[in-house]
This record gives structure tokens, sequence and C-alpha cells, in this order.
């Protein structure tokens, strides 16, 4: 996956393309976050930008100015993202 990326169910999104130029946005974030069951978007406390959660535990965030998504995951779950990363 390239630097600036994300990975998601619909595939790798590149939230930077060159030197700032948006392939994605929050509202499309927001759009696939709010597909998924359970899931509300609250503000996260301390940068004002949104958060989604599920059962009251965030899985996803916007970071600080919205510029890039911050996914929650275990250690284990983002070493075999790694891992298979590597091998494709």
């Amino acid at each position: 996956m390239a630097r600036g990326g994300l990975f998601s169910p619909w595939g790798n999104v590149d939230i930077n393309s060159g030197y700032g130029t948006p392939v994605t946005n929050t509202d499309d974030i927001r759009r696939w976050a709010m597909a998924l069951p359970e899931v509300e978007e609250t503000s996260h406390f301390l940068f004002h930008v949104p958060v989604w959660k599920v059962r009251g535990k965030t899985f996803l965030g916007m970071g600080k100015g919205e510029t890039t998504a911050v996914f929650c995951i275990s250690e284990q779950e983002a070493n075999e993202a790694a891992a298979a990363n590597l091998t494709s």
C-alpha cells in the first residue's frame, strides 16, 4: 500500500495524492463508516474532528485538520496486515 493511503473494505484509498490533492475527503469516509451496522459518529474531545464508534469503541477517526484517517486496530491486526502487504 502506498504511503498516505488507507485500507478499507472498498479497496485501497489514497487520501493524499501528490502534494495535498485530496482523492477522497471526510464526507466520503463518513459515508463509508456510516454504511456499517451500529456505527455512531461523535466528535473528538480535544481536536473536534469526526470519530466513529461501534458500541462505544472507536474504530475510525479523522486526524487533526481532517487530512488523514486514523484506524484503531489491535497490534496483532496491524502485524497481520503488514505481513500480508509484504507478500502481495
